[in-house]
């Protein structure tokens, strides 16, 4: 099972769920917080077990700061984790379901994400060309992270 999967059966899941809470647990954090880190932390642990290449940490911009710079790349694969600037040291975080080929040679982005749409685990559709030019989930497309 890859953190692909992993990620595709909790989409869906709130964060009233008690899942959530354990995923911050699992990152070192006892109360209700931004969980979209957690999220992708448990989705890799539970697909890799102790093997796990996600930093445990509860915060996006770590997942990015603790990554060699070698696993950052600008084009993404099913797989790959995909990090988000947003401004003030806010970041957001999630897995690449899959990628196609999109209009004039772009590619179309399909994701999940945990606390995105509506405080969920959610999965969105984007324009690789649109996120690079002028951003996506309201911040800046910093970098892809290949899957181990």
């Amino acid at each position: 099972m890859t953190a692909v999967d992993v990620a595709r059966k909790y989409v869906g899941v709130k964060s009233d769920d008690p899942r959530v809470l354990k995923w911050l647990s699992d990152v070192g954090i006892d109360r209700y917080d931004s969980w979209c880190a957690a999220f992708v932390y448990a989705c890799f642990k539970e697909a890799y077990g102790s093997k796990n290449p996600i930093p445990k940490t509860a915060s996006a911009l770590n997942v990015y700061g603790k990554s060699a710079p070698a696993k950052r790349v600008q084009d993404p694969q099913a797989g790959y984790v995909y990090v988000i600037y947003r401004g003030n040291g806010h970041g957001h975080v999630g897995v690449v379901e899959s990628i196609e080929p999109g209009d004039a040679g772009d590619v179309v982005v399909t994701e999940i994400s945990g606390n995105s749409t509506a405080g969920a685990v959610a999965r969105h559709r984007w324009s690789l060309a649109t996120a690079r030019a002028s951003g996506i989930h309201e911040g800046k497309l910093m970098a892809f992270l290949v899957e181990p």
